[in-house]
């Protein structure tokens, strides 16, 4: 879910959507973002702890979907970054093909 705080009021700041994904892989993961227009694209892979982060502007909303190989996709298609919002958390839970849980 998302968890949104409110800006301070500083000039020039930049937003970001953060967040960890769980699960047998996360730290081999990757998170795609699109915003809804689909004129934004970035690509960030989780870090050794399935941590990842993105810059972006605020007033939009996107697409955040984490992937990886052998693994479901996960998607959270209504990220919505609100003017004067400073930031966003997504979390995901990823789990194998082979597995009985979804």
């Amino acid at each position: 879910s998302v968890f949104p705080e409110r800006n301070s009021g500083l000039r020039g700041y930049m937003p970001t959507i953060a967040g960890n994904i769980g699960g047998a892989a996360g730290s081999g993961a990757s998170v795609q973002l699109r915003n809804k227009r689909g004129s934004y694209k970035a690509t960030a892979a989780a870090d050794g702890s399935g941590n990842y982060t993105f810059t972006v502007a605020d007033n939009d909303t996107y697409l955040l979907e984490a992937s990886l190989a052998g693994f479901i996709i996960r998607q959270k298609p209504e990220v919505r970054i609100a003017f004067g919002q400073n930031a966003a958390a997504v979390n995901f839970t990823i789990s194998s093909l082979n597995s009985s849980n979804s």
